[in-house]
């Protein structure tokens, strides 16, 4: 990636959201209550199957946000129940470290999410650079 530029304006929310819950999505959550409606028809629900359905549908949800991001990128962001994101701001100081290429996105993305202080995790194919994105989160703590 290349490092974000300092005239860059913050990265903006698509308006497509999903909330999950512990891999859960809702269309899953719709699927487990029609089958549990069905189970009752037919009288072969449990009462743990009640139970678990009761826990399911009581537990606080996470809310997924996709950014907008380079085309070779995906970037979401999940955010705990009762904290806000507000998306991801380019400070304009010094980078930590720089380098002697220009960043493919996917790197360029992620150093601006370490340097908004938030987590990060790359999955990219074998010598796709993911070491870049390691060594700047070292060199930020350094």
């Amino acid at each position: 990636r290349t490092m974000p530029d300092n005239s860059e304006p913050a990265k903006k929310i698509k308006t497509d959201e999903r909330t999950i819950m512990t891999g859960l999505t809702d269309m899953d959550v719709d699927g487990i209550q029609s089958s549990h409606n069905q189970d009752a028809k037919v009288e072969t629900s449990t009462e743990d199957d009640k139970a678990a359905l009761n826990l399911v549908e009581s537990a606080p949800r996470i809310e997924i946000h996709t950014l907008d991001t380079p085309s070779a990128c995906t970037h979401e962001v999940a955010v705990p129940p009762g904290c806000q994101f507000s998306g991801l701001i380019d400070h304009g100081r010094e980078p930590a470290k720089t380098y002697p290429f220009t960043l493919d996105p996917f790197q360029s993305q992620s150093v601006l999410c370490i340097e908004n202080d938030q987590s990060v995790l790359v999955s990219a194919h074998t010598s796709a650079g993911k070491t870049v994105v390691a060594e700047y989160a070292i060199a930020l703590s350094l």
